[in-house]
């Protein structure tokens, strides 16, 4: 007699498992709702109460900011698993104190058991959001604005999880603590040259083939175009961006704006901003010019100026400079006002 459920998949040492599951078999199998856990109360059942305790030894909190993400990733997996949107999502791994029983399906997970997600709580806490949908309002102490429409029919979508088992909670924390130090996320500004879907990326990709640059001509990992290349793609997202963020003043473009820019609710970047940087480009005079003053460039086209005074630009760039180590910076913001003055 088997007792508990069985969750296909493969075994990779004693200690590690791999499976496929879906959002409603493994939440029958043990896996309770992030929030849902983090706001556990006493007068919860038993088993929240217990999945409270589990994930209070292992976890850090998952908290406002956590919460928030999960809508963004939310919105991310719809767009994925959904509307077929390029992309995907990384395996959820969890935790289980006991060795689990492997057969020739998989492992046996025992019955009322509790799963703790050592890494993948977002993730877990935005599939739920899908599936249940998102109603504006507090989740625990955190207020939600968002709106969302469940997508029940989600709850059944193939997901991969990793499973470490019959191991101690020291062992586990020191999983979560290596899956989250050593490896360091990779700056939004960089990754957008990997994005084919989100907003600015494709405005980036639609300029440079506007200005008839060939993929192969442009400088994707370097900041400025050097010897090589016509153009970089950080100088292009720089004026995208600085077109797109255009205001009284100037604000310097930071990883936040480029990832709020490639979000999947993001509005589309105006084809204005495609074609004029397309044509500073075409010029050339900014070529081996820093992504800063691409982005005053971009600024100032948005407000209407037509005959930029690219080099006045360079000159207040270099003009600009700390000179030597140490010693007083001016502020990014700053300088970037002085540059766009210039033009």
């Amino acid at each position: 007699m088997i007792n508990g459920h069985i969750l296909t998949g493969n075994p990779v040492t004693d200690n590690k498992f791999q499976g496929v599951t879906t959002l409603n078999q493994i939440e029958s199998y043990g896996l309770k709702r992030p929030s849902q856990v983090e706001n556990a109360r006493s007068t919860d059942s038993p088993s929240v109460r217990k999945a409270k305790e589990m994930h209070d030894q292992m976890n850090r909190r998952f908290d406002a900011a956590r919460l928030h993400r999960a809508v963004a990733y939310r919105d991310y997996i719809y767009l994925v698993e959904v509307q077929g949107t390029m992309g995907g999502t990384p395996a959820i791994t969890l935790w289980y104190p006991d060795r689990l029983e492997t057969n020739e399906e998989g492992v046996v997970i025992p019955y009322n058991s509790h799963l703790t997600a050592i890494d993948g709580e977002t993730q877990t806490e935005a599939r739920y959001m899908l599936r249940d949908g998102v109603t504006p309002g507090k989740i625990g102490r955190t207020q939600i604005k968002e709106q969302r429409d469940d997508k029940p029919e989600t709850g059944d979508n193939r997901l991969a999880v990793t499973i470490y088992h019959g191991i101690p909670i020291s062992h586990a924390q020191q999983i979560l603590r290596d899956y989250n130090a050593e490896a360091h996320p990779i700056d939004p500004k960089k990754a957008s040259a990997y994005d084919h879907v989100g907003a600015l990326a494709q405005a980036v990709t639609a300029t440079i083939a506007r200005a008839n640059v060939l993929p192969e001509r442009v400088n994707q990992k370097g900041n400025v175009a050097g010897k090589k290349f016509v153009v970089a793609y950080q100088q292009v997202l720089s004026g995208i961006a600085g077109f797109v963020l255009n205001g009284t003043q100037a604000e310097p473009v930071t990883a936040t704006t480029v990832r709020m820019m490639n979000r999947p609710a993001a509005d589309a970047v105006p084809d204005r901003a495609i074609e004029e940087i397309a044509q500073v480009i075409l010029a050339g005079h900014l070529a081996q010019a820093p992504a800063i003053v691409w982005q005053a460039a971009g600024h100032r086209l948005a407000q209407g100026h037509v005959n930029l005074n690219y080099h006045g630009a360079l000159r207040a760039y270099e003009e600009t400079k700390a000179a030597g180590r140490g010693g007083p910076r001016m502020s990014p913001r700053e300088r970037l006002s002085r540059i766009v003055a210039a033009l």
